[in-house]
C-alpha cells in the first residue's frame, strides 16, 4: 500500500490473474513465492527489489507495479538477464491525480541467486511501488 496525496494505491499480483488463463492445458500453475516488494515516495528512476532465495530457472516472474502516471516507458530487468515483457500497462488519471499499472513477466532462462535484484525503470518520478512474485507451471 502506497498513501498517495490522500488516496491508497492498491495493487497485488491477483491483477496479474488474466495472465495466468494463457497457461497450457493441464500445467499446474503454482505461486511459488513472493520474492519482494518496495515502495518510496523519493524521487527516482529506478526501484528495485533484492531476491532472498533463488529464484530457479524454468520458473517464471511476475512483476506488478504502481506508479505516477508517467507518459514515458517503463521497464523491467533482472540481475541474471532475463529478457521481461510488459504485459498489461493502463493509466487512469493523470497529472498528480492518477495511478498507472503495470505487469511485466520473465520467463526465467538464467536463475536469480540469492542477492541478485529485480528492478523498474522510469522517467524521474516519485509514488511508485512493485512486487515481483515466482510463479511454476506457466511455460
Amino acid at each position: 500500500m502506497l498513501q498517495h496525496k490522500g488516496r491508497t494505491m492498491w495493487f497485488a499480483c491477483a491483477a496479474t490473474l488474466w495472465t495466468l488463463a494463457a497457461a497450457p492445458a493441464g500445467a499446474a500453475i503454482s505461486r511459488v513465492k513472493v520474492i519482494g516488494s518496495a515502495g518510496t515516495r523519493s524521487t527516482g528512476t529506478s526501484l528495485s527489489v533484492t531476491v532472498g532465495s533463488a529464484v530457479s530457472a524454468g520458473n517464471t516472474v511476475i512483476v506488478s507495479v504502481a506508479i505516477e502516471p508517467i507518459a514515458t516507458a517503463v521497464t523491467c530487468s533482472d540481475s541474471a538477464g532475463n529478457a521481461y515483457s510488459v504485459d498489461r500497462n493502463d493509466t487512469n488519471g493523470g497529472g498528480s491525480s492518477g495511478v498507472r499499472s503495470l505487469v511485466c513477466s520473465a520467463a526465467v532462462t538464467t536463475g536469480i541467486p540469492a542477492g541478485g535484484t529485480i528492478t523498474i525503470t522510469h522517467a524521474s518520478t516519485s509514488n511508485r511501488a512493485m512486487v515481483a512474485v515466482e510463479y511454476s507451471g506457466l511455460q
